[in-house]
């Protein structure tokens, strides 16, 4: 018996147990899927973030905190402003910082404590955004990391101007064209954070542009203005002495060329300050996503693991029912392996039509998913260089198939051997 005969002897049995193969070939199928749907899904994942870090800052860019900040979010609405003895980032650190070769800039940036946020001209909009959280940054024309720029400017800001982001602007339900040269209330919300120690007085400024959201920045004023906010409130007598016993939250570097950003790295870390780079960054990124396909894929294994104690199951019916059968194959001349290789060869087109059919299906999902990702999702999210949340692999295709027909193969064995062994004579006298 060749293996075309096995095949076509194989379909034959599996079409006259159609429901009992159905159910065991979709154990399998259930195994598959979530395989191939939850690895694809990673990819996205990985390919969706880190193409959003790398749009908003490139190879080139260096963050520098203060020490013991990195278990810190850079970006964090909180204003660390404890008066401990540490290392700070003074002016004569950030001296030091751009003096170092091959620097394009070193600009400080700041976190404002989250504020009450409203329109001026109640007219205009009444409505209070409590927790506005801001950053005092002076960014400069054309620094990717403002990927849009939906209306006005974003740089060269007066200390009484002020840059909104779109969602601020969106929850408002306003043009962007027309919250440019609205005036708007930044207000005080005292008693939220330990640090502060003195309210701020309300201050005004005028809008004059709107970005893309910056991190979980809604707006953005000018550093000096910024300065000037942290030291009333933290009870400074002047920016000077702020600045000396506090210092800087962090600075934006920029490397002139990707070559020289370790290099500029190592010698900020000699200064005795935390750095990051986006070469860091991406690092921690792509070692959790090599990990995480793992776990999915030992999440599905776990389900085709279960699905190979069906087949077995299946099988042996299989060979029960079929103990007649088998020694009239065996009184016409079938041998020990011609009956171990039909048997064989079932359990695995039983894991195979599985397999396949996870594979089809899974297409279908992934498909529908990154339409309605790309129709409804991008566009909120403002991406331009990802469309697809699920990024499919012709590899991981052909992988799954074919583990999903060892498996069959492999389950199918023990079955198969016991019904290789089988006597012919008590076969043909078996009711």
């Amino acid at each position: 018996m060749n293996i075309t005969d096995c095949i076509s002897s194989s379909i034959k049995s599996l079409k006259s147990r159609k429901i009992r193969t159905f159910l065991t070939s979709f154990s399998v199928f259930v195994g598959v899927f979530i395989i191939l749907v939850l690895i694809s899904l990673s990819n996205g994942a990985q390919k969706l973030i880190i193409s959003q870090i790398t749009s908003q800052f490139d190879l080139k860019t260096i963050f520098v905190l203060r020490p013991g900040s990195l278990n810190i979010n850079f970006f964090s609405t909180v204003a660390e402003e404890d008066k401990e003895d540490r290392r700070i980032i003074d002016l004569t650190a950030l001296s030091k910082i751009r003096s170092l070769e091959n620097i394009e800039f070193a600009d400080p940036v700041l976190n404002i404590p989250s504020r009450k946020f409203e329109f001026k001209d109640q007219t205009f909009d009444s409505r209070v955004v409590n927790n506005a959280a801001g950053a005092g940054w002076d960014i400069k024309e054309g620094d990717k990391v403002v990927k849009q720029v939906y209306s006005g400017k974003y740089s060269n800001l007066q200390k009484d101007e002020i840059v909104l982001t779109k969602d601020l602007v969106d929850a408002y339900g306003k043009s962007y064209e027309d919250v440019v040269g609205q005036i708007v209330v930044l207000l005080d919300q005292p008693g939220i954070f330990g640090s502060q120690t003195r309210p701020i007085q309300p201050r005004e400024y005028k809008v004059v542009g709107v970005i893309e959201k910056i991190r979980n920045f809604v707006y953005i004023i000018s550093l000096q203005e910024a300065l000037d906010t942290l030291s009333q409130k933290n009870g400074y007598q002047s920016v000077d002495e702020y600045i000396s016993t506090v210092g800087y939250q962090s600075l934006y570097v920029k490397a002139t060329e990707e070559q020289h950003v370790q290099d500029i790295a190592d010698k900020i870390r000699q200064l005795g300050f935390d750095v990051s780079t986006l070469e860091d960054v991406l690092r921690v990124f792509n070692v959790l996503f090599s990990i995480v396909p793992l776990i999915f894929t030992l999440i599905g294994a776990i389900a085709v693991f279960v699905a190979s104690i069906g087949i077995v199951n299946t099988m042996l019916m299989s060979v029960f029912e079929r103990t007649r059968e088998i020694g009239v194959l065996k009184a016409v001349g079938a041998r020990n392996k011609d009956i171990l290789l039909l048997f064989v060869t079932e359990a695995g087109l039983i894991g195979a039509f599985g397999g396949l059919a996870a594979i089809l299906v899974s297409l279908i999902v992934m498909s529908a998913g990154n339409s309605i990702f790309a129709e409804n999702i991008v566009p909120r999210l403002g991406i331009s260089e990802v469309k697809s949340l699920f990024v499919n692999e012709p590899s991981l295709f052909l992988y799954t198939f074919l583990a999903s027909l060892i498996v069959g193969i492999f389950a199918g064995l023990y079955p198969a051997i016991r019904a290789s062994r089988l006597n012919p004579v008590d076969a043909l006298r078996y009711e």
